[in-house]
């Protein structure tokens, strides 16, 4: 009987672990697909994709800044329409990533060094941006960012 109990806690402690550890790679396949997302609908923006990003945004998207403040989607395709051609083209390195899942909202933080254009220095940014899963589909819902400023040079 001893043995029974003994191999039915082993049992359990077994499905418990592995329980864990498939929801461990769930979490982390998930992550990789809103990193990978991610990259994608920034590459868009940044080259004047505007079918791309809106395919990624849902319908309610926002965007907030350190400088103009709150946009909606509306306004930023009608940015998108207006950006110069020397605009288009900007590059971003991420240098640091970390994507939190919630059930279907996962919440992206990062920091970002943002190239726009040969000419212009490397700008440091801190990006939060959060996802929604919808019908088995991650969208961006809002993204807020802003440039961090250089560190005093000592």
């Amino acid at each position: 009987m001893r043995i029974a109990a003994f191999v039915f806690s082993l049992s359990l402690v077994a499905l418990t672990v592995g329980s864990a550890v498939q929801s461990g790679i769930a979490a982390d396949k998930e992550s990789e697909t809103i990193s990978r997302l991610e990259k994608q609908w920034i590459t868009a923006f940044f080259a004047g994709d505007k079918a791309t990003v809106d395919r990624m945004e849902t319908d309610t998207y926002t965007a907030a800044d350190d400088e103009e403040g709150l946009a909606s989607k509306t306004e930023q395709m009608k940015g998108i329409d207006q950006r110069q051609q020397r605009d288009l083209g900007m590059s971003y390195t991420a240098e640091k990533q970390d994507v939190r899942l919630f059930g279907n909202v996962a919440l992206l933080t990062g920091l970002y060094d943002m190239k726009s254009g040969p000419d212009k220095p490397i700008q440091r940014l801190q990006v939060t941006e959060v996802w929604l899963k919808r019908d088995g589909n991650w969208k961006v819902e809002h993204i807020q960012y802003a440039v961090l400023k250089p560190a005093a040079q000592k």
